[in-house]
């Protein structure tokens, strides 16, 4: 998926493909309203737009423990939506 593209391509040394990525989920997760994720995958994608490299992947941990709470959440929902039809 995006992240894993997203890791990558910092690893690989290509901003333009992190900044992508980094856009790309700006957008996902702004459907669902996550926005500490957003605000970081925001700040990911201006640091891989200014080739900032080292930045974007210090910063890329932190967004993965945001995107986890997003998964967590979505988890708990659909587990309370699954017991609400029993």
């Amino acid at each position: 998926g995006e992240l894993t593209a997203l890791r990558k391509a910092i690893d690989a040394g290509d901003a333009q493909v992190a900044a992508r990525c980094a856009h790309g989920l700006m957008g996902i997760l702004g459907n669902f309203g996550a926005r500490p994720a957003q605000r970081i995958a925001a700040e990911l994608d201006a640091l891989a737009r200014a080739g900032d490299l080292a930045r974007t992947s210090a910063l890329f941990l932190p967004f993965t423990v945001e995107i986890e709470n997003l998964a967590n959440c979505l988890r708990q929902l659909q587990m309370a939506f699954v017991a609400g039809e029993s």
